[in-house]
């Protein structure tokens, strides 16, 4: 036979002796991310001649006739959430945390899913020993609901790599409490 167009597969076959059968093969890749809610990928052609009406092609695999055919895909989100802190006010000057000293924390959620995660909302406790900086937390998607603790409402992070970063900063407490060597 010979391909007249790919997108839709489209096939000129010719004339096929009585009893022959003839076996058209071809390859999609599946987009990916994939739609939220996508199980799988539905396909089915249509045969025509110039003596029958059209024929739908069927999934053997299915009872009845002119099945589509069905393949189910995995699709699901897959969060990952990396937390940094950085010394963004050396009130003392010397280099290190310590009492008095302002933290900045970065979270960066990735979806390596290859469909969106829905409903995804953050929250982190403020660390012992600190306290929140008023004012401090951002997001650059969503809402920041509430900074102590930090609450963020993100929503949708679609599959494929996308992200959400949120900020907050926080002071050590100064003086602190004897004994305490991390916050």
């Amino acid at each position: 036979g010979t391909v007249l167009g790919e997108d839709p597969v489209d096939v000129d076959l010719g004339e096929i002796a009585a009893g022959a059968s003839v076996t058209i093969s071809f390859e999609v890749e599946i987009a990916n991310p994939v739609p939220a809610g996508t199980g799988g990928i539905v396909n089915q052609g249509t045969v025509t001649s110039d003596q029958l009406p059209a024929v739908l092609t069927d999934d053997p695999d299915l009872g009845g006739d002119a099945d589509p055919t069905e393949t189910t895909i995995a699709a699901a989100p897959v969060l990952v959430t990396e937390k940094t802190d950085a010394l963004v006010d050396d009130a003392d000057g010397n280099g290190v945390p310590s009492p008095g000293d302002v933290l900045e924390y970065t979270l960066r959620i990735f979806n390596n899913g290859n469909t969106s995660a829905t409903g995804v909302a953050l929250e982190d406790a403020t660390p012992e020993h600190t306290s929140m900086v008023p004012g401090s937390a951002t997001t650059d998607r969503g809402t920041v609901d509430s900074e102590d603790p930090l609450a963020v409402t993100i929503g949708e992070i679609a599959g494929g790599m996308d992200q959400v970063t949120v900020t907050f900063q926080v002071t050590i407490d100064s003086p602190i409490a004897a004994g305490v060597m991390a916050v």
